[in-house]
């Protein structure tokens, strides 16, 4: 459903200042004059929200920009790292490689801004004042976003630098295998979750070990 956005004429400003933040498929912006702001609000019509209300942060078009927001910030700051999701940090742990999607899927559906300076922080930065405050972010993604974020900056602060020193594009199969391999010992020895098929040597390797019986095992202590 689209939600639509008003302010008086004389307030227009205050929406040109979100006119780059919004999804305008969903999100209508208008503005009215006292009179046909009185007649609408005796209406009450449950999709039409003032700028002050918006501001409120209590509503789903506010607590999408503002969390997409956030989540534009961190993938920008750890670019390296999303810029090898689906190579690979797939080939390494499709586990990791899901949460960072999941994370890219979500700015890309509700962050429209990508100039991010000058005015445009200062309305971010009030709306994660709000925000803040009282917990207005999308519950449906935010407590994934604030794990992955822990995971990334406490539990693996090496694979930012990891990750900006593997190259892209350029080098051999070979190398490229050679650092998926890196990874897998790294996130291995860090306890964290790796594909199913690197722990197939270990198995096979078992298996090609020689059956131990009684004879052997008493050779062995005698």
């Amino acid at each position: 459903m689209v939600s639509i956005l008003f302010t008086l004429h004389e307030e227009f400003l205050l929406l040109d200042k979100l006119y780059k933040h919004i999804d305008h498929n969903f999100i209508k912006l208008i503005t009215l004059s006292p009179r046909e702001q009185g007649l609408i609000e005796k209406l009450e019509i449950h999709n039409l929200i003032s700028y002050q209300e918006f501001m409120k942060g209590k509503n789903k078009p506010f607590k999408r920009i503002v969390t997409s927001a956030k989540i534009h910030t961190f993938i920008k700051k750890y670019e390296s790292i999303f810029a090898h999701k689906d190579n690979t940090i797939k080939k390494a742990s499709t586990d990791l490689n899901d949460r960072l999607n999941r994370m890219w899927k979500y700015r890309n559906k509700y962050y429209r801004n990508h100039g991010y300076g000058g005015r445009e922080q200062k309305l971010y930065e009030a709306m994660y004042a709000v925000a803040d405050n009282h917990n207005l972010y999308d519950m449906k993604i935010y407590p994934e976003f604030l794990a992955l974020k822990e995971l990334i900056q406490k539990e693996l602060p090496w694979l930012k630098v990891m990750m900006e020193r593997f190259s892209t594009t350029s080098g051999s199969t070979e190398t490229k295998e050679m650092q998926v391999s890196i990874l897998v010992d790294m996130l291995k020895y860090y306890k964290r979750r790796v594909n199913l098929d690197h722990y197939v040597k270990i198995t096979e390797e078992i298996e090609d070990l020689e059956p131990v019986n009684e004879e052997t095992v008493e050779e062995s202590v005698f």
